[in-house]
C-alpha cells in the first residue's frame, strides 16, 4: 500500500522560513526608526543647547557687568586682560558705581559734578548701580561720557529693588570683583562708590591684591546713616592697604564730595600714608620727596569709622618748609575729611608733623595723600 503525503505537510515545513525572514525585516526597521530617534533627538539637543548658549553665556560669563545698552554703550578694548604696565601719566578706565538704596537726585547731582571734571581725561567711562535684589544686574561701559550718562538716567536707584531687610550686606564687593571679568582695560582706572548700605563681609585680601596688581585707586563715600549692613570697617580696611580713600559723611554732603576728593580729579598720586593717631599728641609723618616744582593738593581722613565725632577734635599739621599750612587747622563740615590746596612746592624733601587733640583714646588710623596738578611716571608704594 502507498502511503500518500498530505498536501497540508509542506505549508508547516515553509511556514518557519517565511516568518523569520519578517522577523528579521521588522527588526531591521525597528532598528532603523530607534537609530533615526536618536540620530533626531541628538541634533534637536545640538540646535537647543547652541541656541542657550547664544542666548545666556554671555550674561553668565558678564554677571554684575552685564550691559545694559549694548547696542549703544558697549565698548571692546584690544588692550587684554593681563596688561599691568601702565604708567600713572596714561589715560585710562573711570569707574563710577551707586547704590540701589540712593535716591535718583543723589546719583543724578553727582554724576554731573563728576562729568564737570572728568569729561576728556579718560579713554572709557563706566558705571554700574549695585544693591540690587534681583538676578538682573546693571552696568555699562561706553569711550563716550555722553553714552554712559544716558545709560545712568535710565538706570537710577529703584526702591522696589532694594534689598527687603536691614541685616542685608552689599554687594559692593562683588561689584568690584566682577569687573575684573570684562575686558576693559582697568590698568591705573579710578573708581569711585557712593554707598548706602554696609557690606556684610570681612574678608578683602583678594580685592588687596587685584588692586595693587593693576594700581587701581579706590574712592568710598560712605553714608553716616546706612541703610543696613554690619560691616563699617571693611571699605576703610581695603581703602587704606590700597593707597585709597573712604569717607563717611551725611547723606545730604554725598552729592558734593567730588568737588573736594583729588582721588578722583585726573591728578597724580605722589604720597600716602597711613598714621595710628590716638588721644592727644603728635606724630613725625615719613618725609615727602617732591619730584617735581608745581601745584599739589594735601588731604586726609580725620576718623576711620562713620559716627562722626570730629568735634571732638583738634587736629593740626605743621611743616617747617610749608609756612603756608603751619598749625593750619582743618574743618570739612559734616564729614570725616578735610582738603588743603593747591599748594605750590618746589622740588626738596619736605619734613612734616601731625599735631591731634581727640576726645577719647580710641585708636584711629588716618589716610594722608598728597595729589600732584602735573604728570608723574611712578607708582606709589603700598603702605598695608
Amino acid at each position: 500500500m502507498t502511503s500518500q503525503i498530505p498536501e497540508s505537510y509542506d505549508e508547516p515545513s515553509h511556514k518557519p522560513h517565511s516568518s523569520g525572514i519578517v522577523s528579521i525585516i521588522m527588526k531591521n526597521r525597528l532598528r532603523k526608526i530607534i537609530f533615526l530617534g536618536v540620530v533626531s533627538f541628538l541634533i534637536f539637543s545640538v540646535i537647543i543647547t547652541t541656541v542657550i548658549l547664544i542666548v545666556f553665556l554671555p550674561r553668565s560669563h558678564s554677571g554684575y557687568l552685564e550691559t545694559t545698552t549694548p547696542s549703544k554703550s558697549s565698548f571692546t578694548t584690544t588692550i587684554p586682560f593681563g596688561h599691568i604696565d601702565c604708567t600713572p601719566n596714561q589715560t585710562s578706565t573711570f569707574f563710577f558705581a551707586y547704590s540701589n538704596d540712593l535716591t535718583p537726585d543723589q546719583v543724578l547731582n553727582t554724576w554731573h559734578t563728576l562729568r564737570n571734571n572728568s569729561q576728556g581725561s579718560y579713554d572709557i567711562y563706566s558705571y554700574a548701580r549695585f544693591d540690587v535684589n534681583s538676578d538682573f544686574k546693571n552696568h555699562a561701559y561706553s569711550s563716550s561720557i555722553e553714552n554712559i550718562e544716558d545709560d545712568i538716567k535710565s538706570d537710577l536707584p529703584d526702591p522696589k529693588e532694594s534689598y527687603p531687610r536691614y541685616y542685608f550686606g552689599s554687594n559692593i564687593l562683588t561689584c568690584i570683583r566682577d569687573m575684573f571679568m570684562s575686558d576693559i582695560n582697568l590698568c591705573g582706572a579710578k573708581m569711585y562708590f557712593l554707598v548706602k548700605r554696609l557690606p556684610n563681609d570681612t574678608d578683602v585680601s583678594d580685592l588687596v591684591d587685584l588692586l595693587g596688581t593693576f594700581h587701581i585707586s579706590v574712592t568710598f563715600v560712605v553714608s553716616e546713616k546706612p541703610s543696613g549692613g554690619m560691616n563699617q570697617q571693611v571699605l576703610y580696611t581695603l581703602a587704606t592697604k590700597t593707597n585709597g580713600i573712604c569717607i563717611f559723611a551725611e547723606d545730604y554732603m554725598l552729592q558734593e564730595t567730588p568737588t573736594w576728593l583729588p582721588s578722583i580729579w585726573p591728578l597724580y598720586l605722589v604720597y600716602s600714608v597711613n598714621a595710628e593717631v590716638k588721644s592727644t599728641g603728635s606724630l613725625t609723618l615719613p618725609v615727602f620727596n617732591s619730584s617735581l616744582a608745581g601745584d599739589y593738593h594735601i588731604c586726609m581722613t580725620l576718623q576711620d569709622h562713620g559716627t562722626i565725632d570730629i568735634l571732638g577734635l583738634i587736629d593740626k599739621w605743621n611743616c617747617r618748609s610749608l609756612g603756608k599750612i603751619q598749625n593750619g587747622a582743618f574743618d570739612m563740615g559734616n564729614t570725616t575729611y578735610i582738603i588743603k590746596g593747591p599748594y605750590t612746592l618746589n622740588a626738596v624733601p619736605y619734613n612734616m608733623t601731625l599735631g591731634f587733640e581727640y576726645s577719647d583714646y580710641e585708636i584711629n588710623i588716618l589716610l594722608i595723600r598728597i595729589y600732584s596738578v602735573s604728570a608723574v611716571d611712578f607708582w606709589v608704594p603700598y603702605n598695608n
